[in-house]
């Protein structure tokens, strides 16, 4: 594991103040947005949604090739919804407005113990379902670890973002330092494509990203890897249990499980870049919450 945190940095300016924050407007082409309206839940049980952090032309085409597998599959077809954060996602999946969901790690550990959603699988590139927060600098910063950054420049991408915000606030956390003026100044980016560009432009000098997200990055050869996180366990595909039967989510599950072993599968999986989906359980994510929860 590359170095965690040291607190090296004589010489290195740290701003007693609260660190100025901004945040930078997300892009959505609302074009591809379908309303969930309270008149049309009754019939909503098959939607499935993803928020604006994933939404990106080529990744709105990814998962179309995923709902067109699991609709032929199911023999039902699946609508795409978009939202713009993991939160509504939540919220319509607890209230039956969608079916199924692909939200982050981040968002999942908001649903309360008492709550109708359940795990169907985890995403596996490679064979592995795990992955790393990657903390990050220009490549041409002369910084080389996490305790470098105090007083520096940083972005966060949103404050329900495992990576993107509860990992580096823990890190900080456990050096005994305040994240309100650890950072001289802080932006919000809105999700890890705009993280690494800031950086990849200089106009930070640090972020923190999912691997997952650097590695499809064309900008990933203008930043540089100075910190990372244990593995994590990959984002959860969920279902709202109040709208799908048994049977279906059944037929659900089955169909993400055994999707790498025929070819329409393994082409969707392609799109998704991913080698499969794995079984997973709430407790595959108690080292994530662990996290979440020492910087609430």
């Amino acid at each position: 594991m590359r170095g965690i945190f040291s607190i090296a940095a004589a010489g290195i300016l740290f701003c007693s103040g609260c660190a100025p924050e901004k945040e930078i407007p997300v892009k959505i082409d609302l074009s591809l947005v379908e309303d969930v309206s309270e008149g049309e839940k009754a019939d909503s049980s098959l939607k499935f949604g993803l928020s604006s952090n994933f939404l990106y032309s080529e990744t709105y085409s990814r998962y179309k090739a995923l709902i067109s597998y699991l609709s032929g599959r199911a023999g039902e077809k699946f609508e795409f919804v978009q939202r713009r954060t993991g939160a509504e996602l939540i919220d319509l999946l607890e209230n039956g407005g969608i079916a199924l969901a692909r939200i982050r790690v981040g968002d999942y550990l908001k649903l309360g113990k008492g709550s109708s959603v359940r795990i169907l699988a985890a995403e596996a590139r490679a064979g592995s379902p795990h992955y790393r927060a990657l903390v990050i600098v220009p490549s041409d910063s002369p910084i080389r670890e996490f305790g470098e950054l105090r007083g520096k420049s940083f972005a966060f991408s949103d404050k329900d973002s495992l990576e993107g915000h509860h990992w580096p606030a823990y890190l900080i956390k456990l050096a005994g330092f305040d994240k309100k003026n650890f950072f001289s100044r802080v932006l919000w980016s809105g999700n890890y494509n705009h993280s690494i560009l800031l950086v990849a432009d200089d106009d930070v000098d640090g972020a923190c990203v999912s691997s997952r997200a650097l590695e499809d990055s064309p900008l990933k050869n203008k930043v540089r890897i100075i910190g990372e996180s244990p593995l994590f366990f990959a984002p959860p595909i969920i279902l709202a249990g109040k709208s799908m039967t048994p049977q279906m989510h059944d037929t659900v599950k089955a169909s993400l499980l055994n999707m790498h072993r025929d070819g329409d599968g393994r082409a969707a999986l392609r799109e998704l870049k991913l080698s499969g989906f794995v079984p997973a359980s709430d407790a595959d994510y108690a080292f994530a919450r662990k996290i979440a929860e020492a910087v609430k």
